[in-house]
């Protein structure tokens, strides 16, 4: 049975219930039922069931099945039988109790009534989070003054976090709330409170005009206490017996709540730093790198930025290794963090071997210029790598706001700039950015320029990485990746062009011929080698998926290539649909009813929520390379990839993992039944006929 099931809350309760399933014409009975009817069976057939309660229920039931199967609602009469519904609001059985006490039915109705209303609420849209609604639901249903949810602090055992409350009437939370001397201690250490009058002679702290309190704690499936549920009231409470039964009903699901609240946070948090070095992340040093020359606006003082580039890091990389070159860098970042750790500096790695680092409260050139020499110099002494001794040096250009730039974009442009003067001058040193470097930024626009040739001659080509079912190791697909070969410069990783042909406009011309090239070679493939069922991904930019032809255009290359929707994969990622939410739903749930698969890539990295997530019409999800690859490392990142896996599992959703590398993480993920893996542990991305000689000849 689901645990979503209504059973699951009902047969928790303290009453002696019964479950009639239309389903399995079967007759569940919980614990209570069980205990005071001697009955050892959890569940009994219809028949048996008469003799445990009153006649009249048995006529009341029967009627009730026999009206459900004819199709009828089965609307509840006033009697002792209550209708259970789906969240879909269809009827799945029935239910009632042993006893046939009026106060007990009216209890069973108002508890099943609060079921139908948290479902509801739970597939609602009111913008208004399920533990704000719960709090106002309950002060509502119970005339209280204040509801509150607490979650235990990570940081301060005496202080908790007020998720929700309602208080008045009115709805707050996410603030701190000392618990030293309070009454809500009491059920954040794990034990039940209840004070029905005289609150302020046993808790002198809380405020005068509350007279009662009740508090419950919120246990973890591990047993530890992570929150609390409390109420506060200027009177008596009235149903305190009936308010702890609804607290234990809905406490599985707040914790729940809470869980899937933490791990948003937790992955929010995460896409602000960079997951091998812990520095700041590129796009949040691009915010915080305009927020601060925001704040310099109109001002005399100076900032700088740094532009570093490991001098030679290819070569460490294709000699020591991936993983020896992921050591270098880590070192290098600590290295960065130690020279800077007085400052305000702010750092960051922006790619592979790329740092950028922001000087804030300089006077002028020369204290950048002591910073960098201050680099350079700590650089002759060796890092260690493997209890080995690796020299290395760097590359750095600096520029200054406002004297340069007032732009965030312009000081990193220029930064760059002065970066590469910096290497042609024979690496290992620094260069300030001056007017001269705007040959650099010339060279940029005529490969910008170039761009627009690049598909006229055949300039692209693709190259597919392999996708690949953890289980059987069998090939399920490709992901193509897109390349430039350039004539003058040889063959280029997107990392080198995309960003250019975003801001020509031609990413939109550059993604077709991608989806069109890669239909037509998937269709090769699959008559050559007999694989009907062999698939394609493509990755959409942003530009490309709020085309209002997409739909039209991807249709038009899968006829073309005489290819079906169902070989077809298209990969988009969280920031893309965030930007229109209910737009996006309408294209992708078009693209799925044509039959395309919908993948949801980098997971993880952006905003990640969860609510989002679950109406987001998707397949599937691709977990980060950044998270896969520290599998096996003590870190907070295999807890992140353990959260996303469950969380995909619940929502009926296939997960991929990137960046494979290590048969650790192919075991590891077997283990937590992750579906299918793509990286270089399998191969990495290749072209068409290294494919077809290395892959496809050999399966």
């Amino acid at each position: 049975m689901d645990h979503k099931h209504p059973w699951n809350i009902l047969k928790q309760l303290a009453l002696p219930v019964w479950f009639f399933d239309l389903e399995s014409q079967m007759v569940s009975l919980n614990k209570s039922f069980r205990e005071q009817t001697g009955l050892m069976e959890a569940s009994i057939t219809l028949a048996e069931l008469g003799s445990y309660v009153g006649s009249d229920d048995v006529k009341n039931l029967s009627r009730k099945i026999e009206r459900a199967k004819s199709g009828g609602c089965a609307p509840d009469d006033h009697d002792q039988v209550a209708s259970v519904f789906d969240a879909h609001d269809s009827v799945i059985g029935f239910t009632g109790f042993e006893k046939q006490e009026r106060q007990t039915e009216i209890k069973l109705r108002r508890i099943r009534d609060m079921i139908i209303d948290l479902e509801r609420e739970r597939k609602s849209e009111s913008g208004e989070s399920f533990l704000q609604f719960l709090t106002r639901y309950l002060a509502e249903q119970f005339s209280v003054e204040t509801v509150l949810i607490g979650k235990m602090s990570d940081t301060a055992p005496e202080v908790a976090d007020i998720m929700a409350m309602c208080q008045s009437g009115k709805v707050d939370g996410h603030f701190s709330y000392p618990l030293k001397g309070k009454p809500c201690r009491t059920p954040a250490q794990g034990s039940s409170l209840t004070i029905n009058q005289g609150l302020g002679s046993h808790f002198p702290q809380v405020e005068s005009k509350y007279e009662s309190y009740i508090g419950t704690p919120l246990i973890s499936q591990e047993g530890g206490t992570v929150g609390f549920i409390s109420v506060f009231d200027h009177k008596p409470l009235q149903e305190v017996d009936f308010m702890r039964l609804v607290f234990q009903m809905v406490a599985g699901r707040v914790v729940s709540d809470l869980y899937v609240q933490q791990v948003e946070q937790e992955l929010h948090a995460l896409s602000k730093y960079d997951a091998l070095t812990g520095l700041f992340a590129r796009d949040h040093f691009i915010e915080l790198l305009k927020q601060e020359v925001a704040h310099h606006h109109g001002r005399t003082r100076r900032f700088g930025l740094m532009f570093i580039d490991l001098d030679n890091f290819k070569m460490v990389n294709d000699t020591l290794g991936h993983d020896r070159g992921d050591e270098l860098l880590q070192q290098f970042a600590m290295h960065l963090q130690r020279i800077f750790a007085d400052t305000d500096a702010i750092l960051s790695r922006v790619s592979s071997d790329e740092f950028l680092v922001l000087v804030p409260h300089i006077t002028g050139a020369e204290d950048l210029a002591e910073n960098a020499e201050q680099i350079l110099e700590s650089m002759k002494q060796p890092f260690f790598v493997e209890y080995k001794e690796y020299y290395h040096t760097a590359s750095l250009g600096l520029a200054l706001c406002p004297d340069d730039a007032v732009t965030g974009d312009l000081l990193l442009r220029y930064a760059d700039a002065a970066m590469y003067r910096a290497k042609e001058r024979g690496k290992n040193t620094y260069e300030f950015y001056n007017r001269n470097m705007s040959e650099e930024l010339h060279q940029e626009m005529q490969r910008k320029q170039a761009l627009y040739h690049a598909l006229d001659n055949d300039e692209f080509v693709l190259h597919y990485q392999p996708q690949v079912d953890v289980e059987s190791g069998e090939i399920l697909g490709f992901e193509a990746l897109i390349r430039w070969q350039q004539p003058n410069i040889g063959l280029m990783s997107p990392h080198h062009f995309i960003e250019l042909a975003e801001e020509s406009g031609l990413i939109t011309q550059i993604g077709e011929w991608v989806t069109e090239e890669a239909c037509r070679q998937i269709t090769k493939w699959k008559r050559g080698y007999g694989r009907p069922d062999l698939k394609v991904s493509v990755n959409l930019s942003a530009q490309q998926f709020n085309d209002r032809h997409l739909i039209e255009k991807t249709l038009n290359s899968l006829k073309a290539a005489n290819l079906s929707p169902q070989n077809l994969i298209i990969e988009i990622t969280e920031t893309m649909v965030l930007h229109d939410f209910e737009q996006s739903i309408e294209v992708l749930d078009t693209l799925r009813q044509k039959g395309i698969e919908i993948h949801l890539d980098d997971f993880g990295v952006g905003f990640s929520s969860l609510n989002y997530l679950s109406r987001l019409p998707v397949d599937a999800i691709k977990i980060d390379r950044s998270f896969v690859s520290k599998i096996g490392e003590a870190s907070n990142d295999a807890a992140i990839v353990n959260a996303i896996i469950a969380m995909a599992k619940s929502l009926g959703l296939r997960i991929i993992a990137e960046g494979v590398e290590t048969h650790e993480h192919i075991e590891y993920l077997r283990h937590r039944k992750c579906t299918e893996f793509q990286g270089f542990y399998f191969s990495k991305p290749l072209p068409d006929h290294e494919v077809e000689e290395y892959v496809l000849d050999v399966i």
